[in-house]
């Protein structure tokens, strides 16, 4: 803080003998170093049909669905609203075929079944079954 304040005396000093009558001295900042290394945390949500791990509502937020206890009933909703890079969890059960139209990819989420439990998905025939049981993504 010493030296600070005797190079601003000395600034003060040679602006004077330039025959100027005021200075002005900005403060020093250091860069902000928080605000480039800060990287949102990743979102995962919840998708349970049956639930099991609390009742299910597609009329809920993005923030209420990121808890197992209230997650969304339907694929095709999560998949509507889960922002881009999230991670949406599957609760066991089956689940209808989902179809994803979109003219632009622009958003990009992995589906899978949450860890432990097996989701199935409807095939294009009503007899037959997928297992959703590793990372798959979905782009809308």
């Amino acid at each position: 803080m010493t030296k600070r304040l005797a190079a601003m005396a000395a600034g003060a000093a040679v602006l004077a003998g330039c025959g100027t009558t005021t200075a002005t001295f900005e403060p020093v900042t250091e860069p902000a170093k928080a605000a480039a290394q800060a990287r949102p945390a990743p979102v995962t949500v919840y998708v349970d049909r049956d639930s099991i791990g609390g009742p299910c509502d597609d009329g809920r937020p993005v923030a209420a669905a990121r808890s197992a206890q209230t997650p969304w009933c339907s694929l095709a909703r999560a998949v509507d609203v889960t922002p881009s890079g999230a991670t949406i969890l599957v609760r066991r059960g089956s689940y209808p075929r989902l179809t994803i139209q979109a003219e632009r990819r622009t958003r990009f989420v992995t589906i899978r079944s949450a860890p432990n439990e097996t989701a199935t998905r409807a095939r294009a025939t009503s007899s037959s079954s997928a297992t959703i049981t590793s990372t798959s993504s979905a782009t809308t």
